[in-house]
């Protein structure tokens, strides 16, 4: 989900655009990572679980699952097994989601049902940035409860609110059954911008904005999700990470340090495809030509109906948002100011 960025403009990592946007970018996180990790056998922790008196060579028997219910009993120390061997051969597990990078699943932790995702670690994962979003608690941001990550482990897991009858936004812009009125949109819009807000508030930035990151529960209600790629402006490191290359704003394309202001211009680029429910960039051949017009030549995602843009209201807002300038772009509780006005 996130491509490192050091000194060069272009990677080498980037791929050609495809239709799909869940394939349309690859990036230096799905390389294959030199073989670093301990296998069950020669770990050190397999002498903790010799010992156990209920252990069994079958991967299978060292997870429980509340009966009938395909719920993962996240505990101690099934966690520790769980870190070491993941979920790839463990059935009739409840899926809620699977990305590049990770698979989320149904569980029961403190009695209580949850949501986990099991994350396949790289060799420079110290911790997992999801980490930095532990302690937020809004209505528009999925909650996390707990993450853990082990030195010498080959899986990390992050134990998130389990939310019912969720969909994430990217589904509802692919499914064209849905009904996406101006009114709607407008909602989407305040929910997305004022959890954004409150993550800027608490000095956490996203950097991965963008609708299949973002969940869409009951009464319409939007959250975001998945802060994998996610920065402290506290804490700042030197290797920062583009995102997803069609949302990323440009300066994030040069290699700067990223700002609120980079979440800002992905919010317009997802603005953008609310309104007109297409891929960014659909139109541009190769992920290396849309990074190249987007910096030389301030290139955006093309309105379809040209001729309304600069009377619409809506339009006005996702085009300031992703100004070339970054002080240029307005501040996140601007932006909800002028979305609330949209909805009388």
């Amino acid at each position: 989900m996130s491509t490192p960025i050091r000194s060069a403009l272009f990677s080498k990592v980037i791929s050609p655009l495809s239709k799909s946007p869940q394939k349309s970018i690859k990036s230096a996180r799905n390389r294959p990572s030199p073989a670093r990790y301990l296998n069950f056998e020669t770990s050190p922790l397999r002498n903790q679980f010799v010992k156990s008196s209920n252990f069994s060579q079958d991967i299978n028997d060292i997870y429980i699952k509340v009966p009938n219910c395909n719920k993962l009993l996240i505990n101690t120390p099934n966690k520790n097994r769980l870190l070491l061997c993941g979920i790839n051969s463990v059935k009739n597990l409840h899926i809620l989601g699977k990305g590049a990078f990770g698979t989320v699943v149904s569980g029961i932790y403190k009695d209580s049902r949850v949501a986990v995702k099991i994350i396949k670690l790289r060799k420079e994962d110290v911790k997992l940035k999801e980490q930095n979003a532990m302690g937020l608690s809004h209505t528009n941001v999925v909650k996390i409860i707990d993450v853990i990550c082990k030195v010498d482990t080959n899986y990390g897991m992050v134990l998130m609110e389990y939310l019912n009858s969720c969909r994430h936004l990217q589904d509802i812009l692919d499914d064209r059954t849905v009904n996406l009125n101006s009114a709607i949109i407008t909602k989407y819009a305040i929910d997305i911008c004022a959890g954004l807000h409150y993550c800027h508030s608490n000095k956490i930035l996203h950097l991965d904005l963008k609708p299949a990151n973002i969940l869409i529960c009951d009464d319409n209600l939007c959250k975001l999700c998945d802060f994998g790629n996610s920065r402290n402006l506290d804490s700042l490191d030197e290797e920062f990470c583009l995102g997803t290359i069609l949302y990323a704003a440009p300066e994030l394309l040069l290699g700067r340090k990223p700002t609120t202001k980079c979440d800002v211009y992905s919010f317009g680029v997802v603005l953008w495809q609310m309104r007109y429910r297409e891929l960014p960039y659909s139109n541009l051949h190769g992920i290396e030509v849309v990074i190249y017009k987007v910096v030389k030549f301030n290139y955006r995602p093309q309105s379809l109906d040209k001729e309304k843009t600069e009377e619409d209201e809506y339009c006005k807002i996702y085009l300031s948002c992703w100004s070339a300038d970054p002080k240029d772009r307005p501040e996140t509780f601007q932006i909800v100011d002028k979305l609330s006005t949209l909805r009388h």
